[in-house]
């Protein structure tokens, strides 16, 4: 088709043999989708977390019919700084440690009425504060800094800002104990809170849980719980939702939070005295806690798999292409001492699962994520490769 139009498409069905037919028109616009913007941001440098920029979106343009636009503000691992919105201005925005220091990636993502989207990379010169030798600052100061700032994003209902400071100061700290979960802490209680059940707000929160979760052998019982349960709630509103896009990251992101997480004291093999005593909270055996994470998380694997096979459908719906291969879940469970394994009580591919241990007895066993099926068969069949496995 022509970059710029309106279109109309006539279906005609003739029924064999006769003259008696039918048909269907449907008509649509196409246009060039934004263009000819630019992403500025400011100041060029900076310190991770403790310095604040200021990220313009300047000078986009797209056809008269295709107003208003939307602006979306991301760094790296799909980190979304500011949500999608009418505003060109990302202010008091704090940035996290890169990957690759010193350049930090960010895009813009400029979307208009009619669903056309334009991106523009950039890249922004950010140091570690937490390893600057000359007038560096505690993680005290990283505290306190940080609960300042949660302070004024909660008074301003933004998750935008939350989920800036919770990565950020999680990537500028060292991981120390009781820092993370106080940050993860602040996340679940803002979404509780305030969030909208919506795809962009869960994309934005698992997201945000990677930098806090990397440190996972640091992290509370308890805390890890709440994260695992964001990520849960996350997973099923993408079943309701859909994910939006094929070419979407957001189950990769929540498969590396759940990986995180299996690195925790919640999951691992051997606890000691104190991480068998009651949880005050809610007097809870840590086996009994760990049991029903186990149960949530493997729930969330299955949430994912369905997400992914309903949005393989609806593209293929709309495009009227069947693929013979889509991503979805299942799972293999073995016992490290070569004994029979755990049972798992499931009747379909996202039935909730949980995995049973016998006492005594140590268990080497794997969530495996998104195996390639054929979507319009037996969900059991064609079985082809793993591409993320979880451990456990």
């Amino acid at each position: 088709l022509c970059p710029v139009g309106q279109f109309s498409l006539t279906l005609r069905a003739q029924k064999a043999d006769t003259e008696t037919y039918g048909f269907s028109v449907i008509e649509f616009a196409v246009n060039t989708g934004p263009t000819s913007g630019n992403l500025l941001v400011s100041p060029s440098s900076g310190r991770a977390f403790f310095d604040t920029f200021e990220l313009r979106a300047a000078n986009w343009v797209t056809d008269p019919d295709a107003l208003p636009l939307h602006y979306t503000f991301k760094t790296e691992n799909d980190v979304i700084l500011g949500a999608s919105s009418l505003d060109t201005v990302l202010s008091n925005a704090r940035l996290p440690a890169p990957i690759d220091p010193p350049s930090l990636p960010l895009t813009l993502v400029v979307t208009d009425l009619l669903g056309a989207e334009a991106t523009l990379p950039k890249t922004v010169e950010i140091s570690n504060s937490s390893s600057v030798t000359t007038d560096s600052l505690t993680n005290q100061t990283i505290s306190q800094i940080a609960e300042e700032a949660l302070d004024t994003a909660f008074a301003q209902y933004s998750l935008d800002a939350v989920c800036q400071v919770v990565t950020a100061s999680a990537s500028a700290s060292d991981g120390s104990a009781g820092f993370i979960d106080t940050l993860v802490r602040n996340l679940t209680g803002f979404v509780e809170l305030y969030a909208d059940d919506d795809r962009e707000t869960s994309e934005q929160v698992a997201a945000t849980l990677l930098a806090p979760t990397s440190f996972s052998s640091e992290l509370k019982p308890d805390t890890v719980v709440d994260a695992l349960n964001l990520v849960h709630e996350a997973s099923e509103v993408l079943v309701v939702t859909g994910l939006g896009d094929s070419e979407t990251t957001t189950p990769d992101v929540i498969a590396r939070v759940l990986s995180n997480l299996l690195e925790s004291s919640l999951f691992s093999e051997e606890l000691d005295g104190s991480r068998r005593a009651l949880r005050r909270r809610e007097e809870t055996s840590i086996e009994d806690q760990r049991e029903d994470a186990t149960s949530v998380l493997l729930t969330t694997v299955d949430a994912l798999a369905l997400a992914q096979r309903n949005n393989l459908v609806e593209n293929e719906a709309s495009i009227g292409f069947t693929s013979s291969r889509a991503r979805s879940a299942s799972r293999r469970v073995s016992s490290a001492l070569g004994e029979a394994a755990p049972s798992i009580e499931t009747t379909d591919m996202n039935a909730s699962a949980r995995v049973t241990a016998v006492d005594g007895v140590s268990y080497a066993g794997s969530v495996t994520e998104f195996v390639e099926i054929n979507p319009h068969v037996d969900l059991l069949n064609e079985v082809r490769s793993n591409i993320v496995r979880l451990q456990f």
